[in-house]
């Protein structure tokens, strides 16, 4: 619930319960914006950590027993990781632009520019 209150300046104050918090599109969009964060940020761990290995594998082909289409495979699965974390970063982009949206729809006086 938000209750307004203009104060001897002329401007106004919204007062807001916690129990506009607790359930709702904010509290939707919050786990939203985490978990997206979360997987794009674990797309990029596993990517890196598939690369690593890559990487080691060809700088040093003597110490290892990888044939040229496992190294493939495994740059092949960095590209899809990395892919998969950018479709995860552009959602979470998304969700911040619809947010604006809400925010200079329900405030168009409310805009930076």
């Amino acid at each position: 619930m938000t209750s307004s209150q203009t104060t001897s300046n002329g401007t106004t104050v919204d007062h807001r319960t916690d129990t506009q918090h607790k359930h709702g599109m904010h509290v939707l969009r919050r786990k939203e914006t985490t978990g997206l964060i979360g997987l794009a940020t674990n797309a990029l761990y596993e990517a890196t950590q598939l690369g690593y290995e890559a990487h080691g594998v060809i700088y040093h082909p003597d110490e290892t027993s990888v044939c040229d289409s496992q190294v493939r495979q495994t740059v092949r699965e960095v590209l899809a990781c990395l892919r998969t974390a950018e479709h995860y970063l552009l959602m979470l982009d998304s969700v911040y632009v619809e947010r604006e949206n809400d925010r200079r729809a329900s405030d168009p006086d409310d805009c930076p520019f």
